[in-house]
């Protein structure tokens, strides 16, 4: 990572040795060249001069600025007088500029003749105060812009411990240090590829010489700037391109010409626009999928806390063609299913309670690393009992059911849990048969899976009548002890739901038991019984289980047909 900084920093940097400050005047203390008092001069601000002034922030009031150019204190300006007197002695001190008399000066009467001259500025003006030597701004002489930089270096070696070595990054003999020059206040030394030599314990050092670290703070502003993007909706990440083989030219093109057009295509739009747009990660990690495998992308995931950056997930190392892959297993899903599905139709079930599971559940995507099966059926099913609780609508079960299918088949598929070309994408809608459905269907490999499957298609209609009928209540609910059965429930829930169904179509207006549905409870029978031996876990069952229930219309839909085609 502090390589791809550094080369962002030396391509894209903003090196300005001064900073942006604003007024309506500027007083300026004219002094000759051996600083002797001249006089006072005012004269109206100019961000044209803002390289004349050379304002440096200090990050702090005492002093508020590095140079003798700060915001002038009009009910104490004897305060700033000192202050700016002070910053010219350091500036000149460390740049070997000799200015003979400027201790000699009378602050006395040099506070007089300020305050006679501050007489002149209207009320409720706010001022800059600088000096001039021989009528030259700080920023024109050479030796006082080279004092402040020789400072800067100087004052940081006094707090951080430096030494003499070979910078980790430029690879020069030089003055480096072990820390602090990181422009990020969360780097760490217990995650991968932050640590120069990776986790090898005698490599546990990262010396960096001064230069290097200024490139670092820039490439980290320049991403900041423009590489951070949305994800899953509201987390944001850092984006850093790094080329498998080095060419600062081909790396300038990348950034300027695809990245760089992509990323102000989003930035400028405005909020509601963005809206009606796909999410900021797709249309970013889409264009550098279109690319070849000449570089590779660093994704940093960070949340902020009060003044703090905390590390949720650093991504290193991702190839185009991965980003490819990804794209081809969303669209697969998406095929599959009838769903729009992007990280925040994943971020939706995690967010509540388990946001570190989300970062791994996207790290695992992204890297094609091995998820844990059991915990991603723990927060779906979690999710689902939750919307079945809050007594929703059989409709909004469907869709939340179809959009948790999609978070664990998209797992499988970017985890080598399952291969696209087992089924087609279209299978499902196709399907012309309950046995097609149910040979297409991905997690139906065997018959309890069927089983259990068609076992929630009964109870998803059995629910939808109950639903129906009563006002909207579904008493049958609680019998599916927040999807939390195991084998022997679901045997028994077989038993209770055909018993409920004979007992509405003894007492209904019309016909329950039809032949469709005397056909699915025989399958169902068929299939639970023909498989005593089931290894499914608990949570794999009933989050069949609860497939069944969100796809009943569907299997009716096929069921209507089969019978429409038998005459």
């Amino acid at each position: 990572m502090l390589e791809s900084l550094e080369k962002l920093g030396k391509l894209f940097g903003e090196f300005k040795p001064y900073d942006t400050i604003e007024g309506d005047f500027v007083l300026v203390l004219n002094l000759d060249d051996k600083g002797n008092f001249l006089d006072f001069e005012l004269e109206e601000f100019s961000k044209e001069k803002l390289d004349k002034y050379f304002y440096k922030d200090s990050g702090a009031s005492n002093p508020p600025s590095w140079t003798p150019t700060l915001n002038l204190n009009l009910k104490e300006p004897q305060k700033t007088l000192k202050t700016a007197i002070k910053r010219l002695e350091v500036l000149a001190d460390f740049g070997n500029l000799k200015i003979e008399n400027l201790k000699n000066l009378n602050f006395e009467e040099l506070t007089e003749t300020l305050r006679e001259k501050l007489k002149e500025i209207p009320p409720k003006k706010k001022v800059i105060f600088t000096v001039k030597l021989n009528g030259r701004h700080i920023g024109e002489i050479e030796e006082l812009k080279e004092g402040l930089e020789k400072f800067l270096e100087h004052r940081f070696s006094e707090k951080i411990t430096s030494s003499e070595g070979v910078c980790s990054i430029c690879k020069k003999l030089k003055k480096v240090f072990g820390e602090g020059l990181f422009p990020v206040k969360f780097y760490t030394l217990d995650k991968p590829n932050f640590i120069h030599g990776g986790f090898k314990r005698k490599e546990f050092v990262f010396p960096i010489c001064y230069e290097c670290g200024l490139k670092l703070k820039e490439g980290w502003n320049f991403v900041v700037r423009n590489l951070t993007f949305n994800f899953a909706g509201s987390i944001k990440f850092h984006l850093l391109p790094e080329l498998v083989i080095e060419d600062e030219e081909k790396l300038k093109w990348l950034v300027e010409r695809r990245l760089l057009e992509t990323a102000q295509k989003v930035n400028g739009l405005s909020e509601r626009a963005k809206e009606k747009l796909e999410q900021d990660e797709r249309r970013i990690l889409k264009k550098i999928s279109e690319e070849g495998n000449y570089f590779t992308v660093h994704l940093l995931f960070l949340k902020k806390k009060n003044k703090e950056e905390r590390i949720k997930l650093y991504l290193y190392g991702i190839y185009p063609s991965r980003l490819k892959e990804l794209f081809e297993f969303k669209k697969y899903t998406e095929q599959l299913l009838g769903i729009d599905f992007n990280y925040s139709t994943v971020w939706d079930f995690f967010k509540e309670n388990y946001e570190r599971e989300f970062y791994e559940y996207v790290r695992s995507t992204f890297k094609g690393f091995p998820f844990n099966k059991i915990l991603l059926l723990k927060v779906i099913l979690e999710k689902l009992k939750q919307l079945l609780e809050e007594k929703e609508s059989l409709n909004s079960f469907e869709l939340a059911l179809k959009n948790a299918l999609g978070v664990y088949l998209f797992s499988l598929l970017a985890c080598g849990g399952l291969n696209m070309e087992e089924k087609n994408p279209n299978c499902l809608e196709k399907s012309e048969s309950l046995e097609e459905f149910l040979n297409c269907f991905p997690l139906l490999r065997g018959g309890a899976e069927k089983g259990l499957f068609l076992l929630g298609v009964l109870t998803g209609k059995l629910l939808q009548i109950q639903e129906g009928r009563l006002e909207g209540n579904k008493p049958f609910l609680k019998k599916l002890k927040g999807l939390k059965m195991r084998k022997g429930d679901f045997k028994n829930l077989f038993t209770e739901l055909v018993a409920k169904l004979e007992e509405y179509n003894q007492a209904g207006e019309f016909p329950i038991l039809t032949k469709k549905v005397k056909k699915l409870i025989e399958k169902t029978a068929q299939y639970l019984l023909s498989c005593e031996d089931w290894k499914l876990s608990d949570k794999e069952a009933n989050f069949i289980f609860a497939c069944g229930m969100g796809l009943s219309q569907r299997v009716f839909e096929i069921l209507d047909k089969e019978t429409r085609e038998a005459g």
